[in-house]
């Protein structure tokens, strides 16, 4: 790996990534979990990823498939945030330092 790339640059855009649309869109953030996962990753965790729009992001998998997702807002004000997981979206609204969890289990 080159001097010039880091271990969360490497690891977050399989795990976690913003949709396009919200570099310029005024719409909540969007977030993509697990949008690009690599086969040989079939079983994983990873915790404190931080999403566009001042939230952290824990996400864990097994197979290939989510398992879980904790997200919590670090902003100060309520926010709004967009998740994708495939072909499914959902929308939630989180207020200052508010944690939901998805879960497939």
């Amino acid at each position: 790996m080159p001097n010039t790339t880091s271990i969360p640059s490497t690891v977050t855009p399989p795990v976690l990534r913003p949709s396009p649309s919200s570099w310029s869109n005024p719409r909540p953030p969007r977030s993509n979990l697990l949008p690009a996962l690599p086969t040989s990753w079939a079983d994983g965790s990873v915790q404190g990823l931080r999403a566009r729009g001042g939230y952290t992001v824990d996400v864990s998998w097994q197979t290939g498939r989510l398992g879980s997702a904790t997200i919590t807002s670090s902003s100060a004000a309520s926010n709004a945030l967009q998740i994708r997981l495939g072909d499914e979206g959902i929308k939630v609204d989180l207020g200052p330092g508010a944690t939901i969890h998805l879960s497939t289990e």
